[in-house]
């Protein structure tokens, strides 16, 4: 019986830190969807509306309030680039932050 717990006591951090890192990697993966969608959520607002301050907001709703979001205006077209902060930090495996990017064409 002892040899059973001493191999259990072994192995289990391994396991933990697994399934730790899956969950990690599972949030980064679902916050770089909802990145990626707030930056086409904001450029389909700025197409619409042509107001900058909504489509910051839109974005904001979309991926959370701490998402930094940039507009960049140029001939026709915006250019928004959505930064999200990942909420677990899991061993220094994963990014801070995921970006998205998506490019809108204004409505003239």
């Amino acid at each position: 019986p002892g040899t059973v717990t001493a191999e259990f006591a072994m192995i289990l951090p391994a396991v933990m830190a697994l399934a730790m890192l899956l969950l990690g990697l599972t949030e980064a993966v679902r916050k770089s969807l909802d990145c990626q969608d707030a930056a086409s959520v904001a450029a389909r607002e700025i197409f619409i509306s042509g107001d900058d301050a909504r489509a910051v907001a839109a974005a904001r709703v979309a991926a959370g309030e701490r998402t930094v979001v940039q507009l960049q205006h140029s001939e026709g077209h915006v250019v928004v680039t959505t930064q999200c902060p990942i909420a677990a930090e899991v061993f220094g495996a994963l990014p801070f932050a995921v970006t998205g990017k998506a490019t809108g064409f204004l409505n003239e």
